[in-house]
């Protein structure tokens, strides 16, 4: 029963999406603001974020942070298909992994 009505919960979720962003306009964050969290993961992540080229960084923050489809992020950064957005976004996100993962490392062996 309990599944039954959480698979139908899944699929209205996927019918009608919740909106978290109502205007067009991007939402402007603050990188340079300290974190609310100090833990050294949020910084480096913080960090890989800000050390991206504008293109990457714009694509992450609208797909995580406004939550748009691959459709609508094709449309609003210019790519003709929505795989080719979606190709970009997996290749930003392995550039700020790498990035992170980096900054992370060298974070833990100054402490050592």
């Amino acid at each position: 029963m309990c599944r039954l009505k959480w698979l139908e919960r899944l699929r209205f979720r996927k019918r009608h999406p919740e909106k978290l962003v109502e205007s067009h306009e991007f939402v402007e964050i603050d990188l340079n603001a300290e974190a609310e969290d100090p833990a050294p993961y949020h910084q480096a992540m913080r960090q890989a974020l800000e050390e991206l080229d504008e293109v990457c960084r714009r694509l992450l923050m609208v797909f995580y942070f406004e939550k748009k489809s691959m459709d609508e992020i094709a449309a609003l950064l210019g790519y003709n298909q929505a795989n080719t957005a979606k190709s970009k976004k997996n290749k930003c996100m392995d550039r700020m992994r790498d990035k992170a993962k980096a900054i992370l490392s060298a974070f833990q062996n100054k402490e050592l």
